[in-house]
């Protein structure tokens, strides 16, 4: 079954009418019919799955250890430099 979280200007809704977190790890899950009750009496309020935000966090990730990568041939080319310099 796919859950939801609850988004408002870039926070997470938390359970139990507990605000906003900027935190995914504070943020509320809920089912289907929980997400769409919640938010069709509520303006600005919209509903991510998280199988969504799973595979944003993945590319990121990806991007992220790419740059890693490349930092770490960097830092390999400058102290070869140092070496032999």
């Amino acid at each position: 079954m796919s859950q939801f979280v609850l988004m408002k200007r870039g926070a997470y809704y938390r359970e139990g009418s507990r605000g906003y977190t900027d935190s995914l790890a504070e943020a509320g899950l809920f089912d289907m019919s929980q997400a769409v009750e919640r938010t069709s009496n509520v303006s600005g309020v919209t509903m991510v799955s998280v199988d969504v935000l799973i595979a944003d966090i993945d590319k990121e990730r990806r991007v992220l250890e790419m740059k890693m990568a490349a930092l770490d041939q960097a830092e390999r080319n400058i102290l070869g430099l140092r070496v032999s310099g």
